[in-house]
Order: C-alpha cells, then structure tokens, then sequence
C-alpha cells in the first residue's frame, strides 16, 4: 500500500490518504502528492489507456467541493456550445473505496505535464511572449467555460494550477516502462509503504513544445457561481480586495484573479508579492499583511470607492483612515513604472498599452466595474497572435 508522504508525517497522517498499492489492479506510480490528495499515474487496463488518478484524502473539506465542481463540468460537457472547455480538466470517471473505516474518493483523468509554474523555474529556459499571450487567452477561455457555461467561481488561479498538455505523448509510456524496470523507491512497513516522486522522465522539449495548450486544474477550493458567497479564498498574492475586505464576492474574484495571474505568466513576479505563510500567522501578522497589500492596490488603482469601504463597515478601518487614506504609506509604484523593469520582453509601445488596459479592466476596487470574460476574450484575441493548435 502506498501513502505518499514522508515518513515523518506517517504518524500524524494515519489513513488520511488512501494506501496506494504499486502495482495494483491499475498498474501505478507515483507522480506527485500534495495536502488533500496523492497524484499517480496509471494504466487502464480495461481501456489499455494511460490515465492520472488523484486519490483524495480522506474528510478533507476540499473533497466535496471538488465532486460538486466536477459534476457540473460534467453537465456543461454536454452542451453544445463550449468555449473553453479544452482549457479546463474534467473528470473522466470517478469512483471510492472504503479502507479502515474511511471512505476514500477517486478521480480518473487524462494526463497532463508541466505546471506552468515550473516554466519560470527551468535553468536557462525564456518563455517566449507570443507563447505567453496565448497561455492568458488560453486561461480566459477557461474562465468563460467556468463562468458561463459550468456556473463554478475556481477561486484559485495560479500558474501552479495550470498543467501544459504533453507535446509528446510517447514519452508518459517511456515512463511506465522505466517504472518496470527501475521501480520507485519505497519505504515499507507492516501496514503500508511509502513512496518517493520522480522527476518527469525525458528532455523538456518532449514535455513542452507548439502543440502543448493550457489546462485550468484543481477545483477544491471551487464555488457554485451565480451567487455571493464568503470567507477567505484565492492565494495572497492574487487575493481581490472584496476578499480582503471580507464582502461577499462572486465571479468577479476570478476576474481578478486572471489580472495578476497574467502579470505573473508575462514577467514571472507579483504585481501584489505577499509571504506565503501570513494567512496561518496570528490575527495582528495578517492585518499587517493586508494593510500594505492594500496600500499597494492603492498605487496602482488609486484610492477605493467610499462605497466600497460602506460596504466593508467596520473592517475597513483596520486599514484606511474614514477619508479612504491607508494607515500605511503607499509605495510609489505605477503599472507603468513596474512595466519599465521588464521593457525586455514588453519592449512594443502598442504592446505594452494594450496590455496595460488588459490589466486596467481586470484589476478594479469594485466586482461591478471588473469587465466580463467575453469583453476581454473579444478585445484580447483581437490583438493576440493566433495560435492554430487553439480553436474557440
């Protein structure tokens, strides 16, 4: 059996994932694992087919927020209509079993490569801008699909949650076959075994080339759309001021969320840099933390609405004075000054406007002055360069 931590988490993870077994009724290995699930590859004997299995941690909150989201991809699939819908993962068959009193979730899945994370990562490798612009068109057709035709807000954009399709398939059997030949190491146990993750098998340019596209993953921490909903969501670093704010929010996050992701696709930095460990500090570090988010936002966006702070109440004054000044100093950044230290790979005047209305329209104060998805599809593909791998 299989649990894909480290052995020193072994104890306080008891049967929080489901043991594994390698091989097992699906002949498997171990891509990668991560807090609420284990990543393995697998062939399908029934269809003798390559698939990703994602075996779900056992009552963790993510899992039924990611079933629900799943199965409304599974609808949307259906119609005829479905901008997008290439651009976003959807479960090909999904199933559970029962293991020392727990019940375990599982979902199948065609597998993918690279997170686009890791492009930023690769020594010696520049992701070319034409490939870059694609990848923001690619994303906000998924959010079109997402928002119009699944009703789910993902809440989570960010390059770790987007996965390039393989450029050579050939290379997820080459895989398989070093798996037989040279088995993952394990460590086992009476009850169990635990396995190390390997690297992805083969040259970057097997994994990564013109034929690979952007898929939107990870629903976990998913919302039905077409309606408000609150609580904290999205990474810091991509987190809307409605969320800070603590407003109710809805789609409009993911709008958001598509301006500072594409910033981050582009340059590979934050337009909001945030420390990743704040949101587990105490109440006083993260209030902190928010303050000088905010302050930036005002840099860039100037000061926020009054109605905006209205409908804040009294949590607004943990940051702004009653006339909307922050309680901390603004830092003297613009987009136009943050674009100038990346004049490199930007370095077209009409560029370099284009893409900054592109941010404008994103990455307002208010949800209800955001533009929609299909006004910035239909403005950026107008300027994009058009990638033929990628219909509508």
């Amino acid at each position: 059996m299989g649990v894909v931590y480290p052995t020193i988490l072994l104890s306080r993870t008891h049967w929080r994932s489901f043991p594994v077994q390698v091989p097992s009724t699906l002949q498997t290995r171990l891509w990668n694992y991560f807090d609420s699930s284990t990543v393995w590859m697998c062939r399908d004997l029934s269809r003798n087919e390559l698939v990703c299995m994602k075996a779900m941690v056992s009552n963790y909150p993510s899992v039924e927020r990611e079933l629900r989201a799943f199965e409304l991809l599974a609808t949307a699939s259906t119609l005829s209509k479905t901008i997008g819908k290439k651009h976003v993962r959807h479960a090909e068959d999904q199933f559970k079993l029962d293991h020392a009193g727990r019940t375990y979730q599982f979902l199948i899945h065609d597998p993918l490569g690279f997170p686009f994370s890791q492009l930023h990562e690769m020594p010696g490798y520049t992701l070319p801008l034409e490939r870059a612009q694609i990848s923001v068109l690619e994303v906000l057709k998924a959010v079109y699909y997402l928002h119009i035709n699944a009703h789910v807000i993902h809440t989570d954009i960010q390059t770790r949650n987007m996965l390039l399709s393989v450029e050579t398939p050939e290379v997820l059997t080459e895989m398989e076959d070093l798996e037989v030949a040279q088995p993952s190491a394990r460590k086992m146990t009476a009850e169990t075994a635990v396995f190390l993750s390997r690297e992805p098998y083969g040259e970057c340019e097997r994994w990564i080339g013109d034929k690979s596209s952007l898929v939107l993953c990870d629903f976990g921490e998913a919302r039905p759309g077409g309606s408000s909903h609150t609580g904290l969501i999205q990474p810091g670093p991509f987190r809307a001021p409605e969320v800070i704010l603590e407003i109710p929010w809805s789609e409009p996050v993911d709008i958001w969320n598509v301006g500072c992701v594409s910033w981050n696709m582009m340059f590979g930095t934050h337009l909001f840099p945030r420390k990743a460990s704040v949101d587990n500090a105490g109440e006083e570090v993260k209030t902190k933390e928010d303050m000088h988010h905010l302050a930036r936002m005002v840099a860039l966006l100037g000061r926020p609405p009054a109605e905006l702070l209205q409908k804040a109440g009294p949590r607004a004054l943990h940051f702004f004075y009653a006339n909307g000044t922050p309680k901390v100093e603004v830092p003297n950044i613009s987009f136009e000054s943050l674009l100038e230290e990346n004049l490199k790979r930007i370095d077209q005047p009409l560029e370099r406007e284009r893409f900054l209305r592109f941010l404008r329209r994103c990455l307002t104060w208010t949800a209800e002055t955001r533009a929609t998805v299909i006004d910035l599809i239909l403005e950026y593909e107008s300027w994009v360069p058009k990638d033929p791998q990628s219909p509508m």
